[in-house]
């Protein structure tokens, strides 16, 4: 299931946004990761897990490309 039919808009974090929240992924601290992007990005729990659960693939896509 898409982030649109699950009803979200995925907001656009900003890069450096996107590099504190891959640093916390990197870490293993997956829970920081989340409230860091919820409070950055002023979404509730089941979108800032949805959308750090998108960055998560992204991350791995990344390391794939390497």
């Amino acid at each position: 299931m898409d982030h649109q039919q699950r009803g979200y808009s995925l907001p656009q974090a900003s890069a450096e946004l996107r590099n504190e929240v891959f640093a916390e992924l990197r870490q293993g601290r997956n829970i920081s990761a989340i409230a860091l992007y919820r409070n950055r990005m002023n979404v509730g729990l089941a979108e800032g897990k949805f959308c750090v659960e998108l960055l998560i693939e992204e991350m791995f896509q990344r390391n794939k490309s390497r």
